[in-house]
């Protein structure tokens, strides 16, 4: 008689398909639980200081123990540099979307439409601002390797964007990238202070900062 080949069940049918149910299920909490954390870490870090928090306050925060934070987190820092990328990110995303929609060749309307983009970006919620240019600054070397790679990719970006320009004759040829990170820190100090001070509009700052272009970069 031929014997029969048994199938484990864990393979087939309803079995299978709940395995896999539950591993997207977890990977879904999973998801949900680092949000949490990284807005309860934007929160914390930014309303009271980077210095003085603690893990135990952001998980309250999040409501999530001190278990769950180190699943996802291997230390207070760690977090921080998750919502720091995460907020630069946003940034950058903020200014090629709206760049994107442009029709026109005209540089100078890239660089207003995308500094304004950024800045709105920011300002749409001000603990982007604390965060990303005041609690960070001095956190560990680290960090400050960190905050030198972010200031570095963004130069890299703009510098294509205006190397683009250059190879169709809009502007002159020449390697803008040091010029640009000179720039992104007129653009930290700015952030600051449109956020902060209410006296200070986007149009002023956009006009300050695209005259510094125009003379010290655009030419």
């Amino acid at each position: 008689m031929k014997k029969r080949r048994v199938v484990p069940l864990s393979t087939v049918g309803p079995v299978a398909r709940t395995g896999q149910y539950r591993g997207e299920l977890l990977e879904v909490r999973r998801a949900d639980r680092r949000r949490r954390l990284m807005e309860a870490g934007l929160a914390v870090f930014a309303d009271g200081g980077y210095a003085v928090s603690s893990i135990p306050t952001v998980c309250r925060r999040a409501g999530l123990s001190s278990r769950q934070f180190y699943d996802e987190f291997a230390n207070r820092e760690a977090l921080l540099t998750s919502i720091y990328e995460d907020l630069q990110r946003g940034g950058l995303a903020a200014v090629i979307g709206a760049v994107g929609e442009l029709e026109t060749l005209e540089v100078s309307e890239w660089m207003r439409v995308g500094v304004r983009a950024y800045f709105d970006y920011f300002r749409e919620d001000p603990r982007r601002v604390r965060l990303c240019f005041v609690e960070v600054v001095g956190v560990s070397p680290e960090f400050e390797e960190l905050r030198r790679q972010t200031r570095e990719q963004w130069s890299l970006t703009l510098e294509a964007i205006t190397r683009s320009a250059s190879d169709r004759g809009l502007i002159t040829h020449r390697d803008r990238t040091f010029d640009w990170t000179i720039f992104l820190g007129a653009v930290n100090t700015a952030a600051v202070e449109y956020a902060t001070r209410p006296d200070i509009t986007l149009d002023a700052v956009t006009a300050s900062l695209f005259r510094l272009m125009s003379t010290g970069i655009m030419e």
